[in-house]
């Protein structure tokens, strides 16, 4: 792989939305990427743990996350994503703020085949949010240990300049409903500087099991929560390893949390 493809699938694998979404190449040995990013959303619907959707007073998340990926060697990877602070505010309701549940793991590239590449991914995150604040209305954490384990295959084109992956996992929620996650993007490399994707990803439970909850939580981390995220992301490379990066992100399929669409914006470093 050429340095400049290496590092355009950094920018754009590596600074996908969520962690979930970091596709099978590695990073590298001697490379590293930081983001830090911010996100907003803001909703006056709620989709209930039954999928019903009701009006709420206005809602609005705001979020400060730090991702980083390490090359520890040319097929290891090593993965943090730390929520730094998560803010909802619920009119009526209050306003609570405090960080999130840490996850961190690695990312093995198990092969190649021609120009795909295969991988394995391990993720923990550890209940360090808090999930009582609001009587758990607003919790900044899920209040359990989790993991995930995930598989992904991605590809790219014969000049590099187009790439696509898709992944599927298993998501472990200790006393909460397990699920599978899946995902998929699609980028290309528009010019030396601009790269545009267009992102899906989701969560699923593997138990519809009905559960009599009036009220859901409309941070989405709770019991049950259920969803399909999709928009685009543009990265503009501004040298000396910084970008930038813009993610519009729209759900369908909701289940236990608000609906609306989330922007996020990103500064990142790469080397």
């Amino acid at each position: 792989m050429t340095r400049g493809l290496r590092a355009l699938l950094v920018l754009a694998l590596c600074g996908a939305a969520d962690p979930a979404a970091a596709g099978p190449w590695a990073t590298g040995r001697g490379h590293s990427y930081v983001k830090l990013g911010y996100g907003r959303l803001v909703s006056d619907t709620l989709a209930n743990p039954d999928g019903s959707q009701v009006t709420i007073p206005r809602f609005v998340k705001d979020e400060w996350v730090v991702f980083a990926a390490v090359g520890l060697d040319e097929r290891v990877t090593l993965l943090a994503d730390v929520p730094l602070v998560r803010r909802s505010d619920l009119e009526y309701f209050g306003s609570e703020r405090a960080p999130g549940d840490v996850a961190f793991g690695a990312q093995v590239q198990l092969g190649t085949r021609g120009r795909g590449v295969f991988a394995g991914r391990l993720m923990v995150q550890a209940p360090t949010g808090d999930e009582t604040l609001a009587g758990g209305v607003l919790p900044t954490g899920s209040g359990v240990w989790e993991g995930e384990a995930v598989l992904s295959a991605g590809s790219t084109s014969a000049a590099g300049r187009v790439y696509c992956f898709a992944e599927l996992g298993y998501r472990y929620r200790d006393v909460l409903r397990d699920g599978f996650t899946y995902g998929a993007q699609v980028g290309w490399n528009a010019t030396p500087r601009l790269v545009l994707a267009w992102n899906l990803r989701g969560l699923e439970p593997w138990s519809d099991a009905p559960r009599e909850v009036a009220l859901g939580s409309p941070v989405g981390l709770g019991d049950g929560v259920a969803y399909l995220a999709f928009g685009p992301t543009a990265i503009v490379k501004l040298g000396a390893g910084l970008a930038v990066q813009l993610d519009v992100e729209g759900t369908a399929r909701e289940r236990n949390l608000a609906v609306g669409t989330t922007w996020r914006l990103g500064v990142s470093w790469s080397r």
